[in-house]
């Protein structure tokens, strides 16, 4: 349907799926940004849904190695969660937790009202997932004590 799946690799995203809207299919045909239909540009051609007729799914083979990342962002969320703001926050090495939370803050905060969902997955060396671990654990820098 709708929703993008993106592969992050040496600081660097790449889209696996593309987007199943007539807006979107009619700008590939076409080549051209600006489709005259485009009140479609939010019509699902191809879902998985509870109807008879079938879905056509597409199919990416990927090896994935550590370092690497999956993302996958829902529609309300993608206008604002662009490429280039996915791979800025991705390029933090934050936790997969405080990624989703980062992404999900950053589309609120530019307006973004309606249910959306982010969800990362990392694939970490266990030394890095360590690393990790242990910062969560110490105080944070930023904490204040009163004198």
């Amino acid at each position: 349907g709708d929703t993008r799946c993106y592969l992050y690799r040496r600081m660097r995203l790449q889209a696996l799926t593309t987007v199943h809207t007539l807006g979107a299919r009619c700008r590939d045909l076409t080549g051209s940004p600006h489709c005259p239909a485009s009140s479609w540009r939010n019509v699902l051609w191809n879902a998985v849904t509870g109807s008879p007729r079938d879905a056509e799914p597409e199919f990416v083979h990927c090896q994935l190695n550590l370092g690497d990342a999956l993302v996958l962002v829902t529609a309300p969320l993608a206008p604002i969660l662009t490429e280039a703001r996915l791979t800025d926050v991705l390029r933090e090495d934050d936790s997969a937790s405080r990624t989703c939370d980062h992404l999900v803050g950053l589309a609120r905060s530019h307006g973004v009202a309606e249910d959306g969902a982010v969800l990362v997955m990392r694939f970490r060396s266990p030394q890095r997932w360590a690393q990790l671990q242990a910062s969560l654990d110490e105080p944070s820098m930023d904490r204040r004590t009163p004198d």
